[in-house]
């Protein structure tokens, strides 16, 4: 991440901790949606071919985890290995450089996202009360504060991975 993209995720988080601090707890969480959306595309696009990177946030989090359980059956060593549960040789796949995240954070990233779904619906029915709302979209925002951090750790993290993983290509090429 260049440091114009890492200053302004530390302004959306700053923003969305002050609306968190002010009560503004609707666009506290659509700016946490906003980087949800952009940091798992990250994630995608460097954990991979990229090909998931444009759909929902849903699909976005279903990619990774699911890259990620691929990544658990293999010993990631960069050389072809034997399945754990097949015994057949693998190739590595592309995204072995989701070893680094903790995927119990897209776990509670995912019942983060269908909570604020239900908000949104709930809120597009009028089936909610005032006080209901404010009452969810307060501990979503509250959630979002740490989750965020958590998803541009994992994004970081998956980049540098990727990063690095382009320059030891790109030497043993030249």
């Amino acid at each position: 991440m260049g440091k114009s993209k890492a200053s302004l995720y530390k302004i959306l988080i700053e923003r969305l901790e002050l609306a968190l601090s002010m009560g503004f707890y609707l666009e506290a969480c659509w700016l946490a949606h906003a980087i949800f959306e952009d940091r798992t595309r990250s994630i995608v696009a460097n954990s991979g071919d990229g090909t998931e990177h444009g759909k929902a946030l849903a699909t976005k989090i279903a990619t990774i985890k699911e890259r990620f359980e691929k990544t658990k059956t293999l010993v990631v060593n960069g050389k072809t290995v034997k399945n754990k549960k097949s015994g057949q040789k693998e190739k590595i796949p592309k995204w072995h450089k989701l070893h680094t995240v903790d995927i119990r954070v897209f776990d509670r990233l995912d019942k983060w996202r269908q909570d604020r779904n239900d908000l949104a619906h709930g809120l597009a029915t009028g089936e909610m009360t005032h006080d209901q709302i404010l009452d969810d979209s307060k501990e979503l925002a509250e959630r979002a504060k740490t989750l965020t951090r958590e998803v541009c750790a994992a994004a970081r993290r998956v980049k540098k991975h990727a990063t690095l993983a382009s320059a030891q290509n790109a030497e043993i090429t030249d």
